[in-house]
């Protein structure tokens, strides 16, 4: 959902993105990335990170919101005060704010049964991804 949101707000930007569509296996859906190697790698820390928080604690963390703001930089005058927050000003013209919500899998003594359990959750998650890309879009 991140990488789409970032190449539909790419698009008229400053420089071309050229955007190339990639394919989830385990969602079943395609959707879009940047072609550029160095954002792509900043955006998937930003996940890994977000999504460590859940792998430490999942039972006292079961939901969090992503935030992805879209800002312009303006600098300031100087000023010593400008040189302890810093000389250039975010001013936020657009925020999206993901919620996301784990559940943790039940388990079965039927080894079966979690596996239909597992598929059923991948087609409802599938389900909710392809739901929100197209508000993005």
């Amino acid at each position: 959902v991140l990488h789409s949101l970032i190449v539909v707000r790419s698009i008229g930007g400053h420089r071309p993105v050229e955007p190339r569509a990639v394919y989830s296996e385990v969602l079943d859906l395609t959707y879009m990335r940047t072609d550029e190697s160095e954002f792509e790698q900043e955006l998937e820390g930003r996940i890994r990170q977000f999504s460590e928080l859940f792998e430490r604690d999942l039972a006292n963390i079961g939901r969090a919101q992503f935030m992805c703001s879209f800002y312009t930089t303006k600098s300031r005058k100087q000023s010593i005060w400008n040189m302890l927050v810093g000389t250039d000003e975010k001013n936020v013209f657009e925020q999206w704010r993901l919620p996301v919500i784990i559940q943790p899998m039940r388990r079965h003594a039927n080894p079966a049964d979690n596996l239909k359990e597992e598929a059923n959750a991948q087609a409802v998650a599938s389900q909710q991804v392809q739901q929100v890309l197209l508000f993005v879009v």
